[in-house]
């Protein structure tokens, strides 16, 4: 899908999920990690051990968070928070 979602759309795609991405940067590198996840209508909620991403996340508490909903290669959904 190329356009922009409706808040309606982007409730459902992360509503109907469970694994998505966290972004995060420590000043001199990115590290992408794959996270499962709960959304309750307000709050993404993930849980973790300690490691490179929670080290990262303490350094730089800004971190992005990408889902996407693919059905095939042109059918396809992505929200970013």
């Amino acid at each position: 899908m190329i356009g922009k979602l409706s808040p309606e759309e982007i409730e459902a795609v992360l509503q109907s999920n469970t694994l998505g991405r966290i972004g995060c940067n420590d000043g001199s590198k990115t590290y992408i990690v794959p996270i499962s996840y709960a959304y309750d209508g307000k709050y993404i909620l993930a849980h973790s051990v300690e490691g490179m991403k929670i080290e990262i996340m303490r350094k730089n508490p800004e971190v992005c968070f990408e889902v996407e909903d693919v059905k095939d290669i042109t059918h396809w959904k992505s929200v970013i928070v």
